[in-house]
């Protein structure tokens, strides 16, 4: 090789190791970084279904003319609607998951549950107890 000039063969040549050898310490990096944006996404898009089915869990709670499978599915569609408008999508076993999580934690966490019929309880009245008259004076 000639002083102060490139020999083709020689470029090509070391091009053709330093690109391969770039490639295979970068991609593990690269393929990492990517991985975390993918789950990052993923645990956002399962944050707003959670939300989007805790308000539809809220919303059909209150419908009583509706049966309890009527809810569920209404609120599954409710839940897959809101998600395709966000511009995402979820299964139907994950919406139906999601649901019925947001109504157990409705149900036991909030003291939710008011779509079911409420019977008031009997009490008889204690008779040694008197009841209070509005006059103290006695």
């Amino acid at each position: 090789m000639i002083n102060g000039t490139f020999d083709y063969a020689s470029v090509i040549t070391f091009l053709l190791i330093v690109i391969p050898a770039t490639y295979k310490l970068l991609h593990p990096l690269i393929q990492a970084k990517i991985d975390t944006e993918r789950n990052t996404q993923t645990k956002q898009k399962m944050a707003l279904a959670d939300h989007y089915a805790q308000a539809a869990v809220a919303e059909m709670a209150v419908m009583a003319n509706l049966s309890k499978s009527d809810r569920k599915s209404e609120a599954v569609r409710f839940l897959m609607g809101k998600m395709l408008q966000q511009g995402t999508s979820i299964s139907n076993g994950t919406a139906q998951a999601k649901v019925e999580a947001a109504y157990q934690d409705y149900k036991h966490q909030l003291g939710g549950d008011v779509h079911t019929v409420q019977t008031p309880i009997q009490v008889a009245a204690d008779p040694d107890i008197k009841a209070p008259r509005g006059d103290e004076n006695e």
